[in-house]
């Protein structure tokens, strides 16, 4: 117990350390939001491919794409397509991110009420970073990527709304764009005011503050942020650790140990036993990063905690099974992500060497 506490201790140190001057460093916003269009044909491979999907489900909800767009000087790389449907007076906003070569999409509704009220539904996965004011009521449920369930999420929040004698404001379409950016630009002079960014005159950026930065490494930390649901839970983990479980509970009955000593004939016991239950580790470790595609490395390490009770009193520095666990967890998401964008991704194989690395690393360790 006390090298998983050091570990986590370790872990924790890290991002503090480095994580909160990288945050601080890197995340910056234009003092001066302004929007450049964008042809069909400049979009990027993954940006075609990811909003022809949105396109088809949109225009069964009663949205048509009005346009591209970008926003220069984001700290990522952004492709934007606008939609609307003037029935509800609602708009939605597909984003592909860029974060080096791989591509995640965001989806946004947004509506307006006469009383200057703008309530929008998202799937971003930036929950509890910033502060809401009473005047922009975000609500983000990450969990929702498909659009007609995060499109239904957001006209039950409207319709409440509109039960209680507001009234919805249309926006001409001319006008759509430049309304968004000055609604975001005050969002951010509100996040000025409550210390989560400041500005920097020389660069003409806001900047994030080491508070903003903090809430950031907590929310990283936090297994339940981001896209936790119970079902995600149930399924996630409880698949995940029955296979960890199955592999260590049916090893010896199955007379695996036999198997495997007549393959690895020069293995030794500590070898054996380390191949008999590695696997089982790496399989709940994917299982964990295909169901929390944010959270991989940490739900991993966690699905790893109740398999090590069951194992071997023999087994040395069982510490390598929940690193294996973890990493196999965050090597998912990154194969998730890659498959959703369309294209390969240099991290998921990566991701992949690494794992195998740390397999026969474990392997000559368990001596």
């Amino acid at each position: 117990m006390t090298m998983y506490l050091v570990f986590a201790a370790i872990v924790v140190a890290v991002l503090v350390i480095f994580g909160i001057p990288a945050i601080t460093r890197q995340v910056k916003i234009p003092r001066v939001l302004r929007w450049v269009e964008l042809e069909d044909a400049e979009l990027t491979e993954a940006a075609v491919h990811l909003f022809a999907d949105t396109d088809a489900a949109a225009q069964e909800l009663g949205f048509r794409p009005l346009e591209n767009f970008t926003v220069p000087g984001l700290a990522r790389g952004n492709e934007n397509r606008l939609y609307l449907n003037p029935e509800e007076a609602t708009s939605m906003i597909a984003t592909v991110l860029a974060a080096g070569k791989e591509r995640s999409r965001m989806l946004e509704f947004s509506t307006g009420f006469e009383d200057g009220v703008e309530l929008c539904t998202s799937n971003a996965q930036v929950g509890g970073l910033f502060e809401q004011p009473d005047w922009h009521q975000v609500r983000q449920l990450p969990a929702l990527t498909d659009l007609a369930r995060l499109h239904q999420a957001h006209r039950r929040r409207v319709s409440e709304r509109m039960a209680q004698g507001a009234s919805s404001r249309p926006v001409p379409e001319n006008r759509l764009l430049d309304e968004m950016l000055r609604s975001q630009a005050r969002q951010i002079e509100y996040q000025v005011e409550q210390g989560l960014f400041r500005l920097d005159e020389e660069a003409g950026m806001y900047v994030a503050t080491p508070r903003i930065a903090l809430r950031g490494i907590l929310n990283f930390l936090n297994p339940l942020a981001d896209n936790f649901t119970f079902s995600r839970f149930a399924l996630g983990f409880g698949l995940g650790l029955a296979l960890a479980l199955a592999a260590i509970l049916l090893a010896q009955p199955l007379g695996l140990p036999e198997f495997l000593r007549q393959v690895f004939p020069n293995a030794t016991a500590g070898q054996i036993t380390f191949l008999l239950y590695c696997p089982g580790f790496v399989l709940a470790g994917l299982v964990v990063g295909w169901q929390f595609r944010e959270k991989g490395f940490l739900w991993g390490f966690l699905i790893s905690l109740p398999g090590l009770i069951l194992l071997p009193a023999s087994v040395s520095q069982p510490i390598f099974y929940s690193i294996i666990a973890a990493w196999s967890g965050q090597t998912m998401n990154r194969l998730c992500q890659a498959r959703e964008s369309g294209l390969s991704s240099p991290q998921a194989f990566t991701g992949l060497i690494v794992l195998a690395v740390l397999v026969v690393v474990g392997y000559y360790y368990s001596t």
